[in-house]
Parts: structure tokens; C-alpha cells; sequence
């Protein structure tokens, strides 16, 4: 593919800097905080820990850390790429915008506190630093959205999808109705570009979208089970995003279905990505919810980054397996970094790592 020869070939040479196996049981058997980062200057992290030393003490010295890499590292990976922002590409960073969207309007419609807000946020797709410091310290969660409509971030069509259900939110007050709308324009996005693409790549990012209409699905399933309603409950298939291979009026009869064992029947006829079936039967026994969350975004990391060692080397499936590295990378730092914090035993903290390169 013309245009994607330098940049995989970039990664994979990046590759050889991710952490190994061995990188991250020398982390977990350090014994403080501060024999952790020693630990971590000795890897690809160098310039992160000087950048955080100064700055930071304790866990939040090593959650800075940790998202500065990420930044560094897969912030300029549009760069290594022609043209690569409406792309896939460039769906991979922009990504991160829906996360740190998200997080304003949860930040926001709490009053909380900008500082706290900032260190969540993760500017690696089209929201740079400036742009998220700039919607962090608007009075509201009006002025984020009137702030996004008037700059048109991170993009037009996203800004005014979200501002088109402000009325929808101010008389309800769910947040997950501006959420829902910020996911399905990004949703939009995806299958707009993947169309008929059969790539592993494309199998991987509308695999997330299918990850995330399931958990939606059982969530609201759970709510109804438990007396609660949501203003999801009104509004059918649009809760779902669209671009996944699952269908949403599916989807929807699972969510009204009262028998978790049938629910899980009408799951599994799905076409569900590898590793999926033997979660939700786990789901199945337990109704664990949290569990099976980060059981299916396990089984789409393992599958994206196996794509490194069976994908196509010309195509997408290079950045989408380094992407996809480097983000459960700084997930098992900071599960370390908390197993450290809070004395959690060595087999603890081995246990839930997931080591994939």
C-alpha cells in the first residue's frame, strides 16, 4: 500500500521498545514506589521519568509517567503516514478524542475540579493539550458543547451531534444520551472509512464498536432487572452505534430479554470475534458485568496484536497492532504501579497482567 511503507516500517522498529515479558515481572517484584521508576528508567521510559520527577510524587509521579510515554509515543504516529487523519490512521488516535470528550462531560456535569479533570486526559488524537486546557475551563458543560459547535472539534459533524441532544440531556439529565451521541459520530466515522475492507484491521476497530454495543446491551439489560430505567430504554437501536457487525435490532431483543441463559444463547449465535464465547459464558454463570468487560477487551487486544505476527505488513494492521500494544502497555503499568501502592502480593498483581508481546 502506497504511503504505509515507512510508517510500519517505523513501528516495527518501535516494536523492539515495547516492554517484554521479563520488563514487567522486574517491575513487579521492585518493593516501593520509587525502585519501580528506577526499574522503568532502565526500559524506553528515560525521558519520561525526567519529565515527571520534578513535578509529582508516589502513584501520581508514575501515572504521569505512563501517559506521558503514551503521548509521546503514539501522538506523532499519524505523522509517519500520507495523509493519514481521515484514514485509519487516524481513527486509531482519534480514539483517544471520544475518551477524553467523555471525561469532560462526566468532570463537568459534577463541577469538579479542572486539575483533577487534566490529569485524565490523554491528548493524543485531533484534541491537543491547548484545546482540551481550553474546554476544561469553560464555566460549564453549555459552554464545552457551545465551545466544540464554535471550533468545530474535533470535528463539525461530532460537535453538532452532540449539540443537537443538549435539549434531550438538560431535560433528562443522563449523560449517557450526550455519550451515545458522541460515540455514534465516531461510529459514523469508522464504517464510512472501513466500508467493505475485509482487513485484519478492520476486523479489530469494528470489533470495538461491536464490544461496546454488547456491554451496552447487557448493561441496560441489567438496569431493567434491577428497577432502574435510563433514558436509553426509549430509544431503541439508536443507544447502539452503528459499523459493527452485530445488528442492533439484535441487540435490542437481547436487552429485553429477562432470562440471562437465553440472553447468553442469543449472544453466542452472534458473529462474535475470537475469545468472545467462553466470556460470556462466563458472564453467563456469574453476571458479572466489570468482569466480562475486561475479559472481551482482552480477547480484542490479543487479537489486534496479534495482527503484528499474521497480518498484512503493507496494510493497516501494523498500526493497528502497535496502537493496540502500546495502550495494554500503560494499562499493566498502572496496574502494577497500584500493586505497589496498595501491597497488593506479588501472584495478585501477576495474575491480572496481560502480557502479549
Amino acid at each position: 500500500m502506497v504511503g504505509l511503507d515507512y510508517g510500519n516500517a517505523r513501528l516495527r522498529a518501535m516494536q523492539n521498545l515495547l516492554l517484554s515479558a521479563p520488563d514487567y515481572y522486574g517491575l513487579v517484584g521492585t518493593d516501593s514506589m520509587d525502585g519501580q521508576i528506577s526499574a522503568l528508567a532502565a526500559t524506553a521510559y528515560p525521558s519520561d521519568v525526567d519529565a515527571a520527577l520534578p513535578r509529582f510524587t508516589g502513584l501520581r509521579r508514575f501515572d504521569e509517567i505512563v501517559r506521558h510515554h503514551m503521548v509521546r509515543v503514539l501522538g506523532p504516529l499519524p505523522s509517519y503516514y500520507e495523509n493519514p487523519r481521515d484514514g485509519v490512521v487516524g481513527l486509531l488516535t482519534d480514539r483517544w478524542d471520544l475518551h477524553n470528550l467523555r471525561t469532560l462531560f462526566r468532570v463537568k456535569s459534577r463541577f469538579e475540579a479542572t486539575d483533577e479533570m487534566l490529569r485524565m486526559m490523554v491528548p493524543i488524537g485531533r484534541l491537543g493539550a491547548a484545546e482540551l486546557n481550553e474546554l476544561a475551563v469553560q464555566p460549564s458543560l453549555r459552554y464545552v458543547i457551545d465551545l466544540m459547535v464554535a471550533w468545530r472539534i474535533p470535528s463539525r459533524e461530532t460537535a453538532q451531534a452532540v449539540r443537537d441532544t443538549w435539549t434531550v440531556y438538560e431535560s433528562s439529565g443522563d449523560l449517557t444520551v450526550l455519550e451515545t451521541a458522541l460515540g455514534r459520530a465516531f461510529a459514523k466515522r469508522v464504517g464510512e472509512q472501513l466500508d467493505r475492507d475485509d482487513s485484519g484491521a478492520a476486523a479489530v476497530l469494528r470489533g470495538e464498536l461491536d464490544e461496546i454495543n454488547v456491554l451496552t446491551c447487557l448493561r441496560v439489560r441489567a438496569a431493567r432487572d434491577a428497577g432502574e430505567r435510563t433514558r436509553l430504554d426509549s430509544l431503541g437501536t439508536d443507544q447502539y452505534l452503528p459499523g459493527g457487525r452485530v445488528r442492533l435490532d439484535v441487540l435490542a431483543d437481547i436487552a429485553a430479554t429477562d432470562d440471562r441463559s437465553a440472553a447468553t444463547s442469543q449472544l453466542q449465535r452472534l458473529p462474535l470475534p475470537p475469545g468472545w464465547e467462553l466470556a460470556i459464558s462466563d458472564w453467563d454463570r456469574s453476571g458479572d458485568l466489570v468482569a466480562l468487560a475486561a475479559a472481551l477487551r482482552l480477547a480484542s487486544t490479543r487479537r489486534a496484536v496479534g495482527l503484528f505476527g499474521h497480518g498484512d505488513p503493507l496494510g493497516y494492521d501494523i498500526p493497528v497492532a502497535f496502537t493496540r500494544a502500546q495502550e495494554n502497555e500503560a494499562r499493566n503499568l498502572r496496574w502494577i504501579g497500584r500493586g505497589i501502592a496498595h501491597g497488593l502480593g506479588r501472584p495478585e498483581v501477576e495474575h491480572d497482567l496481560a502480557v502479549l508481546i
